[in-house]
């Protein structure tokens, strides 16, 4: 009898350690998994992402865009021996370069996921143009300037036999002829392109075109840099008859080059937004022109629009704004063409002056828009005989 006890009180406690052992086994797993109902239970971590370059002039800053899912920590390998744990960070680069760019996206359980991508940086390609001017005691010594975008190394061609190199050069021509004169602008990367203008030596050379305060930095003062782009009696006449109360350019520091850009604002954040840029430019009869600024929204996409306006000669009263009879050339930039971004763009207007001596560049947008950051940002502008 006492042997049947034992053995049924050893049967008990093997049963009993195995239901321990089970349990534990049990309890060991539940500590393992996810919650019921959490995101990582759910869905694992999925990495993902996007890239953008902030605009040509800046092209080795890029912004990454984070589309991971069901992930709370970030770690991006930009390719270049940096990193970052920022969800969403912006970078820049120092250098050209294809760049294989790493995010590791994890849950709280320290489950992973990579996602790899090979971004590609290089520099825009050139936008040949270039200015010329004749010694005024010798004008068969021509000062040539380059005026291209995105360029790095220059090339001449002076049209008799002579050459040179450098953004600015001077060639002293010994026949008086017309010449065609050549500029091959190029980037590091090989990339080129050119400009050809026609110069006349022994002929008529006319007046030297310019813009005045082109980047609206030439003055020391702030609210002076826009003095040659307004005309204060046009002011005061619309003041007068339309009641708008100021037609002044506005200055920013959201500048493309230098300290200071023009600025036109909207009823979005100004009570008076109605405003221009009037500059009146010395010009050769029956000649070609083409005027170039750059311009940027302060946002994408929120309808703006500017407009480029020509007129034949100085005006002081606002009737004349808008006359079609007064205006030689007008061009419209919005979002059909690709000026309605936060980006800076080039915008052009060419032209021819007919009988005009001196015409006025007008410039102004559409003022009563109420959209968040919908006002216009201007820069750089220059003036080239075609």
């Amino acid at each position: 009898m006492g042997t049947i006890n034992k053995f049924k009180s050893s049967l008990l406690t093997v049963k009993l350690f195995s239901i321990l052992f089970i349990l534990s086994l049990l309890s060991s797993c539940e500590e393992d998994l996810p919650g019921i109902g959490s995101i990582e239970d759910q869905t694992p971590p999925t990495a993902s992402f996007t890239f953008s370059q902030l605009e040509p002039t800046n092209y080795l800053e890029v912004t990454f865009s984070n589309a991971s899912i069901s992930s709370t920590d970030y770690l991006w390998d930009f390719g270049d021996g940096t990193s970052s744990v920022e969800k969403e960070p912006v970078h820049i680069y120092t250098a050209d370069g294809s760049y294989t760019v790493k995010l590791t996206s994890s849950d709280k359980l320290n489950v992973g996921s990579i996602k790899e991508m090979v971004i590609l940086l290089t520099a825009p390609a050139p936008i040949a143009s270039f200015t010329f001017v004749a010694d005024t005691a010798d004008d068969k010594i021509i000062t040539f300037k380059s005026t291209s975008s995105f360029a790095t190394s220059y090339t001449w061609d002076f049209g008799d036999g002579n050459t040179g190199t450098g953004d600015s050069t001077i060639n002293t021509y010994a026949v008086d002829s017309t010449y065609m004169v050549t500029l091959i602008a190029s980037n590091a990367n090989g990339l080129m392109d050119t400009a050809t203008r026609t110069v006349e030596i022994g002929q008529a050379q006319g007046v030297v075109v310019s813009i005045t305060n082109p980047s609206f930095d030439d003055e020391p003062v702030k609210d002076d840099n826009r003095t040659v782009w307004r005309n204060t009696m046009l002011e005061a006449d619309a003041t007068a008859t339309l009641g708008i109360g100021s037609m002044v350019v506005q200055m920013t520091t959201t500048e493309r080059t230098g300290t200071w850009a023009g600025k036109l604002p909207t009823a979005e954040n100004s009570s008076k937004p109605r405003r221009c840029l009037y500059q009146a430019i010395t010009v050769n009869p029956n000649r070609s022109y083409t005027i170039t600024g750059w311009v940027r929204n302060k946002a994408s996409a929120v309808g703006s629009t500017l407009t480029f306006e020509i007129y034949d000669a100085p005006f002081n009263t606002a009737a004349t704004i808008g006359n079609a009879a007064n205006i030689l050339r007008s061009e419209v930039f919005n979002a059909s063409t690709g000026h309605d971004t936060n980006s800076w763009t080039s915008a052009s207007i060419t032209f021819n002056s007919g009988s005009s001596t001196e015409i006025v560049l007008f410039i102004t947008n559409d003022h009563t828009l109420t959209a968040t950051d919908s006002e216009s940002f201007l820069d750089d502008f220059s003036i080239v005989e075609m």
